[in-house]
Protein backbone atom coordinates (compact mmCIF):
# COMPACT_ATOMS: atom_id res chain seq x y z
CA UNK A 1 0.00 0.00 0.00
CA UNK A 2 3.03 2.43 0.27
CA UNK A 3 2.21 3.00 -3.53
CA UNK A 4 -1.18 4.98 -2.37
CA UNK A 5 0.64 6.88 -0.17
CA UNK A 6 3.18 8.36 -2.80
CA UNK A 7 0.32 8.96 -5.07
CA UNK A 8 -1.48 10.79 -2.41
CA UNK A 9 1.95 13.09 -1.26
CA UNK A 10 2.14 13.23 -5.24
CA UNK A 11 -1.34 14.91 -5.83
CA UNK A 12 -1.19 17.46 -2.86
CA UNK A 13 1.96 19.01 -4.73
CA UNK A 14 0.91 22.03 -6.72
CA UNK A 15 0.91 21.39 -10.78
CA UNK A 16 2.33 24.96 -11.65
CA UNK A 17 3.99 27.67 -10.08
CA UNK A 18 1.98 30.76 -10.06
CA UNK A 19 3.96 34.26 -10.28
CA UNK A 20 2.41 37.10 -8.73
CA UNK A 21 2.25 38.68 -12.33
CA UNK A 22 3.27 37.38 -15.48
CA UNK A 23 5.96 39.23 -17.61
CA UNK A 24 4.96 41.88 -19.21
CA UNK A 25 7.63 41.40 -22.17
CA UNK A 26 10.08 38.90 -23.71
CA UNK A 27 13.32 40.26 -22.38
CA UNK A 28 11.16 40.08 -18.75
CA UNK A 29 9.90 36.40 -19.72
CA UNK A 30 13.79 35.33 -20.77
CA UNK A 31 15.33 37.42 -17.32
CA UNK A 32 12.59 34.60 -15.37
CA UNK A 33 13.43 31.48 -17.34
CA UNK A 34 17.18 32.39 -16.78
CA UNK A 35 16.60 32.94 -12.79
CA UNK A 36 15.08 28.99 -12.89
CA UNK A 37 17.04 27.12 -15.48
CA UNK A 38 20.66 26.93 -15.02
CA UNK A 39 22.85 27.55 -18.01
CA UNK A 40 23.17 23.77 -19.22
CA UNK A 41 26.92 24.08 -20.13
CA UNK A 42 27.91 20.56 -20.53
CA UNK A 43 25.31 20.77 -23.06
CA UNK A 44 26.34 23.47 -24.98
CA UNK A 45 29.98 22.02 -25.46
CA UNK A 46 28.37 19.27 -26.48
CA UNK A 47 26.54 20.78 -28.91
CA UNK A 48 29.80 22.73 -30.00
CA UNK A 49 31.21 19.65 -30.26
CA UNK A 50 29.05 17.82 -32.63
CA UNK A 51 28.89 21.38 -34.90
CA UNK A 52 32.25 21.35 -35.13
CA UNK A 53 32.26 17.64 -36.53
CA UNK A 54 29.54 18.49 -38.94
CA UNK A 55 31.86 21.81 -40.38
CA UNK A 56 35.07 19.74 -40.51
CA UNK A 57 33.03 17.05 -42.16
CA UNK A 58 31.74 19.16 -44.83
CA UNK A 59 34.30 21.08 -45.45
CA UNK A 60 36.56 17.83 -46.27
CA UNK A 61 34.17 15.57 -48.00
CA UNK A 62 31.66 17.82 -49.80
CA UNK A 63 34.60 20.54 -50.21
CA UNK A 64 37.22 18.38 -51.03
CA UNK A 65 39.46 20.84 -48.75
CA UNK A 66 41.91 18.34 -47.08
CA UNK A 67 41.72 17.69 -43.35
CA UNK A 68 44.86 18.72 -42.55
CA UNK A 69 44.68 22.34 -43.79
CA UNK A 70 41.93 22.65 -41.23
CA UNK A 71 43.31 23.79 -38.19
CA UNK A 72 41.17 24.31 -34.77
CA UNK A 73 42.26 27.93 -33.74
CA UNK A 74 42.10 29.24 -29.98
CA UNK A 75 39.09 29.96 -28.38
CA UNK A 76 37.99 33.27 -27.45
CA UNK A 77 35.25 35.39 -26.24
CA UNK A 78 33.58 37.30 -29.15
CA UNK A 79 32.15 41.20 -28.87
CA UNK A 80 28.80 40.78 -29.72
CA UNK A 81 26.27 39.98 -26.52
CA UNK A 82 26.11 36.18 -26.18
CA UNK A 83 22.69 36.19 -27.29
CA UNK A 84 23.24 37.42 -30.86
CA UNK A 85 24.45 33.77 -32.04
CA UNK A 86 27.20 34.19 -34.21
CA UNK A 87 29.64 32.13 -35.80
CA UNK A 88 33.14 33.37 -36.82
CA UNK A 89 35.80 31.87 -39.09
CA UNK A 90 39.15 33.61 -39.51
CA UNK A 91 41.51 32.41 -42.38
CA UNK A 92 45.35 32.23 -41.61
CA UNK A 93 46.71 30.57 -44.69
Amino acid sequence: MGGGTVTHRALRRPLFVVLAAPPKSADEQLAVLRQREPFPQVRVTELLTRRLAAVRDALTKREGIPAARLVPGEARPSAEPPAAGRVGFEITH
